[in-house]
């Protein structure tokens, strides 16, 4: 049976139940997250209303009516630190959520495939293509920008992950033992070179984006080569450094690798010798990213 073609919002975004897990968004910064808790009221007073993309750059459509609606505070600025997102309701406006942010990361140019909006209505998860990859992240800034959002447009967004874990990765050789039957039809593709019986295959600069078992879909499981560290500046307490590394390859342009930036935090770092260009890095991260560019 030939399907309808849904039009906008329909198309686009998509309406869960059920809860989310919080996983470990706050092990890189602190032990308990009831220390932020109990600051909370000092915390809105001293905080800022975050802004946009789309406070500069208007959508020409509106979101339905129905919609709920919100706003972020950010603490203890705009730029990094955390974020509370608030949901405008009849009698009172409610905390939804709060979750560490940095406004700092890698523009990514990114096919959004769809919006997974979640039961509180203020809150979403984006699944998008990058390369030939399906990628998901948090959606720091929905509540500003979702007028923008269509299925199938390309899209800029700064991506930012935050680790739980890192460490050097342990590289590793192994030997893989082909079947005849492989082998044969292996050959029949007229390859430029001939497949051997016996392969040794090492894991060095191996790049991998994983989903993290057990986790949300905005979590995952890494490993890559490093290409670039910068320093840190203090972020809920935390410094470390901000490292860049290949963790995907484009195969429809030449295998041309996909960096994507990460904050390490001191706490997140298992190796008593510093990140370093060139040393392979593996562990687990949080993705969340926000709208650069709608254009």
């Amino acid at each position: 049976m030939k399907q309808t073609k849904k039009n906008w919002p329909e198309s686009t975004f998509q309406f869960e139940h059920g809860e989310h897990q919080s996983g470990s968004h706050w092990e890189p910064f602190l032990d308990d997250v009831e220390v932020l808790l109990n600051k909370l009221p000092n915390m809105a007073e001293e905080a800022s209303v975050q802004a946009g993309y789309a406070e500069f750059f208007p959508a020409e459509r509106q979101i339905p009516e129905n919609w709920n609606t919100g706003f972020y505070f950010a603490w203890p600025d705009r730029n990094h630190g955390l974020m509370l997102s608030i949901k405008i309701e009849k009698e009172q406006n409610n905390l939804s959520s709060m979750f560490p942010y940095h406004q700092s990361g890698m523009q990514h140019r990114i096919i959004l495939d769809h919006v997974i909006v979640w039961e509180n209505g203020v809150e979403a998860q984006i699944e998008a293509r990058l390369g030939l990859g399906l990628i998901t992240f948090y959606d720091s800034h929905y509540l500003i920008n979702r007028a923008h959002y269509e299925t199938e447009k390309t899209y800029e967004f700064i991506l930012t992950a935050i680790v739980y874990y890192a460490k050097f990765t342990d590289n590793q050789k192994f030997n893989i033992t082909h079947s005849d039957e492989l082998i044969q039809n292996l050959n029949k593709l007229n390859l430029e070179y001939s497949i051997a019986k016996e392969m040794t295959v090492n894991t060095q600069g191996a790049a991998m984006l994983l989903p993290l078992s057990k986790g949300d879909e905005d979590e995952y499981q890494f490993s890559g080569t490093i290409t670039k560290v910068e320093p840190l500046k203090e972020i809920l307490g935390q410094t470390g450094w901000w490292v860049d590394a290949t963790l995907m390859r484009d195969n429809k342009n030449e295998d041309k690798p996909i960096d994507f930036r990460m904050m390490i935090t001191q706490r997140a770092w298992s190796e008593t010798s510093e990140p370093c260009v060139g040393k392979d890095i593996t562990g687990t991260f949080w993705l969340q990213g926000r709208l650069w560019n709608a254009k």
